[in-house]
């Protein structure tokens, strides 16, 4: 995974750090491990999006997969009701 860019979000009360990912769907991933918040933007308009109820595990798993969009339409778009979310910025 590329290092870090240095970015930051501010959500509820934690600042993440976000990752870029090399994607041509998501820009970057950060993640709150204290509330498993897991943050997702996009490429395009760079529409940042909060994922509850999200594991380290989980996290883990998309930090490493080969294609983070495809993980991230397989396995937490698709699970709305384990995975809530709401738009952040």
């Amino acid at each position: 995974m590329p290092g870090s860019t240095g970015s930051t979000i501010k959500f509820e009360d934690a600042t993440i750090e976000m990752h870029p990912v090399e994607s041509s769907q998501i820009a970057a991933i950060g993640y709150d491990p204290t509330a498993q918040h897991l943050l997702v933007t996009f490429n395009g308009k760079g529409t940042t999006y909060a994922y509850d109820n999200v594991t380290p595990e989980l996290f883990a798993k998309f930090r490493a997969a080969p294609s983070p969009g495809q993980f991230f339409h397989q396995v937490i778009k698709p699970n709305v009701d384990l995975y809530p979310f709401i738009k952040v910025a």
